[in-house]
C-alpha cells in the first residue's frame, strides 16, 4: 500500500507540473493533444501499479479461493490491453474502456456472490447447490461420478433456545469455517437450510469420501476440546457416491435420509447411555 501510494503521489505531482512543463503531454494552440517527452514515464507508472496488484494476487494465491483468484487476476487484464492499444494508436482513448470493463467484471462478480452466497456463513446457498449438483450430474459418466455429504448440526435448536440466536449464528459460522478448512479448493460446500449443510466432492472413491468425513469429525472434536464457548458442536452426516441413474432430487433425498438415520442412531445411543 505504501509503494502504490507513493507511485500515485509522484504521478499526481508530475501530471500537475505537466500543465506548465509539458512532461507528460501538452495541447497546442489548435487544441490538439500531443505526447510529452516523459510520456513513457506516465505509462510506466500505470503499468507498475498493475504489476504490483497482479504480483500481490499471485503471491497470495494459496490464501484465495480458486474462483476468487481468477476473477481478481483477470481484473488487471483489460486495462493492460487497453494501455498497449493506446500506445500503438495515438489519438484514441482506450484506457477508460479498460477501466469500465474491469469495473463491470467486479460488479458482475459481486452481484453473483450476493445471489449465490449465504449471507450468514459465507458458503454457497441452496440455489447455488442445486445448480452445482445439476452441473455435476450432467458431467458424470458411468466410469466417473461424484459424491456428497449431507450434514446437520446436532442440538442446534437447544443452542438457540438456551443461549440466544446470536450465539446460534456464531455456532453456524464456526461449523461452516471448520468444514471449509477440511475441504480442498475443488470441493464445494453450501448451506442447505437452517442448520444443514451439503458438501459436494469431485470423487467417486469411497475411501476418499470417508477420509473427508473423518477429517470433518476430527476437526469438530478438536474445536470442542479447545473451545471455551458455552456450547459443543455436534454433527450428523449422511454420505454417498452418486448413482448415475439418479436425478438431483433423488440423490438429495437419499443423502438426506442417510443423515437422519445417522442422527437417529446417535440419539438412540445417547438415550441408552442416559438410562444406564
Amino acid at each position: 500500500m505504501i509503494t502504490i501510494s507513493a507511485i500515485n503521489a509522484v504521478n499526481c505531482i508530475m501530471v500537475i507540473l505537466s500543465q506548465r512543463y509539458a512532461w507528460f503531454y501538452y495541447i497546442d494552440t489548435n487544441n490538439i493533444y500531443h505526447r510529452g517527452p516523459l510520456y513513457a514515464v506516465a505509462v510506466s507508472f500505470t503499468f507498475l501499479q498493475l504489476i504490483i496488484a497482479a504480483t500481490l494476487i499471485i503471491k497470495n494465491r494459496n490464501r484465495i479461493e480458486r474462483k476468487h483468484y481468477f476473477a481478481m487476476l483477470f481484473f488487471v487484464a483489460p486495462p493492460v490491453f487497453c494501455i498497449i492499444m493506446q500506445i500503438i494508436f495515438l489519438g484514441f482513448s482506450f484506457v477508460y474502456n479498460g477501466v469500465a470493463l474491469s469495473s463491470l467484471i467486479v460488479f458482475l462478480y459481486v452481484q453473483n456472490q450476493d445471489v449465490f452466497t449465504d449471507y450468514l456463513t459465507g458458503v454457497a446457498n441452496r440455489k447455488k447447490l442445486e445448480l452445482h449438483l445439476r452441473k455435476m450430474i450432467s458431467s458424470s459418466t458411468t466410469n466417473h461420478t461424484f459424491s456428497a455429504i449431507m450434514i446437520d448440526l446436532d442440538n442446534f435448536k437447544k443452542i438457540n433456545d438456551s443461549l440466544g440466536h446470536k450465539v446460534g449464528d456464531e455456532a453456524l459460522k464456526a461449523a461452516a469455517e471448520l468444514m471449509m478448512s477440511c475441504l480442498g479448493k475443488q470441493d464445494f460446500i453450501a448451506r442447505y437450510g437452517g442448520d444443514e449443510f451439503c458438501v459436494v466432492l469431485d470423487t467417486s472413491d469411497i475411501s476418499l469420501l470417508k477420509d473427508i468425513v473423518i477429517r470433518i469429525r476430527r476437526s469438530i472434536d478438536e474445536y470442542n476440546a479447545a473451545s471455551i464457548r458455552p456450547y459443543k458442536l455436534g454433527l450428523s452426516m449422511g454420505y454417498a457416491i452418486y448413482d448415475y441413474a439418479m436425478n438431483v432430487d433423488e440423490f438429495q433425498n437419499m443423502i438426506d435420509k442417510l443423515m437422519y438415520e445417522h442422527k437417529h442412531s446417535d440419539e438412540v445411543i445417547s438415550n441408552i447411555q442416559c438410562l444406564h
